[in-house]
């Protein structure tokens, strides 16, 4: 880690809120009254700072840096998603890669979402202020309202619960995660109607949308992707909710992100933290599920993923415990993550063509109106995800979809640290128009698996505890009680089902907190507590 965050070295190797933390949590939303805004301030001024908020980027320092990013997502998520894995010793092992939850690494994920809404806030509170809001307005409106659900989707499902509707309020109540999602669903429809009503920026005001430069028709194309995640994921728990909001954003008339062009993210204007975190800090390495699977595949995108030790790549087993510093030992970030100790340059995708064309793939599975042939969709998700990472080979790229290669089993170097297993699945890439509904599921969630590497991992955890797809390593130690194995969908699901509601919110809203673990967790806001969408039902 760099030398400028020694608070946060103290904080990892100690457990203990320093002055530094404290700080960060408190007025954790920077929420102020109407009043004080300064209503003479355009909405538009306050949207690159919610963006930057929901993933946290390297132009730092404090209050957004790498090691912001280090504990919003790649001590918890990027870990829980099989994505990745620490070799660092942090806590003599016991640590959130154990399931020995660690308070200062999860409290983030809420702490920047509060970032993002209070921005929201301040947006929609000057548009409000506004006599007569021109089409511009009304586009940047809603570009706040759908950074809302941006932030808010990836926010949710890591906790179980949010205080949506009471945001900014003394004390805010907590919302059920339908009403959470319901609210969501509810401000995509108020923003699509903004943008039927808006037009792109001007170039005076373009710049600061970190995203599509202003672009008020790319982000439609955003509002209906996301209504398309959302929907999916809530499948089971609400499947006639899940069908109508799903059949609405395919149907839409601005479409969905269906060209690499439109994907969502930070493609040059900021720093990737992640970079930093691998190549300058060595805190995160390749994990044994990204070992198992992608060279099992030969995947293409291998070697832009994760580098080479020697002529293998190594990946860490969830659930390894290093008593001394091992990162050295293991796979690093690839080609498509250059790094050195004040630059880094890959891009940040939060949502792709990729993935909405794996959303089509499993909507059509699931015989939704308008979502087309789940082959054809699938396979195009497979080309742009390729075409998304510079691989343009057509033949490389015919031959990956034709491809009958499975998982590879993963070995240890050090059975003390972690045991061996053998191939965790035989699902193959080549799509199977005979094979049954489970595989071909498998399928699209393993491939959408890869491709949303690595800004995706929330997505990629919260697919993993909705359908058990990829079938990931189980973790080899866990000091979480119970042991976590929940038998649904495939099989055995071994994974972190949630994180604990953050500390400071204990400490500062306890009544409502209290009150909402006893009423959506039965009492237990703890690791292996399902969240709402997260149901013991099978996937069909």
């Amino acid at each position: 880690m760099r030398k400028y965050i020694p608070i946060l070295l103290f904080s990892l190797m100690s457990w203990a809120c320093t002055d530094h933390f404290d700080s960060i949590n408190t007025n954790k939303a920077g929420i102020v009254k109407d009043a004080e805004i300064g209503l003479k301030d355009p909405a538009i001024d306050y949207l690159s700072l919610a963006q930057r908020a929901i993933y946290s980027d390297d132009t730092g320092p404090f209050p957004i840096a790498a090691w912001v990013l280090q504990v919003q997502s790649n001590l918890n998520v990027d870990i829980w998603s099989g994505y990745l894995a620490t070799g660092t010793n942090f806590l003599g092992g016991r640590n959130n890669q154990s399931y020995s939850l660690v308070e200062n690494w999860n409290g983030y994920m809420f702490e920047y979402w509060g970032r993002t809404m209070g921005q929201v806030q301040d947006m929609l509170a000057s548009y409000k202020a506004l006599a007569s809001p021109s089409k511009t307005d009304n586009t940047v409106k809603a570009m706040g309202l759908i950074t809302r659900v941006l932030a808010s989707g990836r926010t949710v499902d890591m906790y179980g619960t949010l205080p949506y509707s009471a945001f900014g309020g003394t004390n805010p109540e907590y919302d059920t995660m339908e009403s959470v999602y319901e609210q969501m669903f509810a401000d995509l429809d108020e923003a699509v109607v903004l943008l039927n009503n808006g037009e792109s920026l001007p170039e005076t005001d373009a710049g600061k949308d970190l995203f599509y430069k202003g672009d008020y028709a790319k982000w439609h194309k955003l509002a209906n992707t996301l209504r398309l995640r959302l929907a999916l994921r809530i499948v089971k728990a609400s499947p006639d909710m899940a069908r109508v909001e799903a059949e609405k954003a395919i149907s839409d008339k601005g479409g969905l992100i269906t060209e690499n062009t439109q994907n969502t993210g930070f493609t040059s204007s900021l720093l990737n933290g992640l970079c930093v975190l691998a190549q300058v800090w060595g805190d995160t390495r390749m994990s044994a599920d990204m070992e198992s699977i992608l060279t099992g595949y030969d995947d293409p995108r291998l070697s832009c993923f994760f580098s080479k030790l020697g002529d293998n790549y190594k990946g860490i087993r969830v659930g390894s415990v290093f008593t001394t510093n091992s990162g050295p030992n293991y796979s690093s970030l690839g080609t498509a993550f250059p790094a050195n100790a004040t630059y880094e340059t890959a891009p940040i995708y939060l949502v792709t063509a990729a993935e909405a064309y794996f959303l089509l793939a499993e909507a059509a599975l699931r015989g939704y109106a308008g979502a087309g042939d789940a082959a054809d969709n699938y396979n195009t998700g497979i080309r742009r995800s390729l075409e998304q990472w510079k691989i343009t080979d057509s033949r490389l790229i015919d031959d990956y979809l034709q491809s009958e290669a499975t998982f590879a089993a993963w070995k240890s170097d050090n059975e003390q640290i972690a045991a061996s297993v053998k191939a965790m699945s035989q699902v193959t890439p080549k799509y199977s128009e005979t094979a049954s509904k489970e595989e071909k599921l498998e399928k699209i969630i393993t491939q959408k698996w890869i491709a949303m590497f690595p800004a995706g991992s929330t997505e990629a955890w919260s697919e993993y505890r909705r359908t058990g797809y990829p079938n990931l390593i189980p973790p080899y130690r866990t000091y979480a009680t119970p042991r976590i194995t929940v038998n649904y969908g495939p099989g055995k699901v071994n994974n972190a089902k949630k994180a604990r509601i953050p500390e400071n919110e204990y400490n500062t809203n306890f009544l409502n907190v209290q009150k909402a673990v006893v009423e959506f967790f039965n009492g237990n806001d703890a690791i292996d507590t399902p969240v709402w969408w997260d149901v013991n039902l099978p996937n069909f």
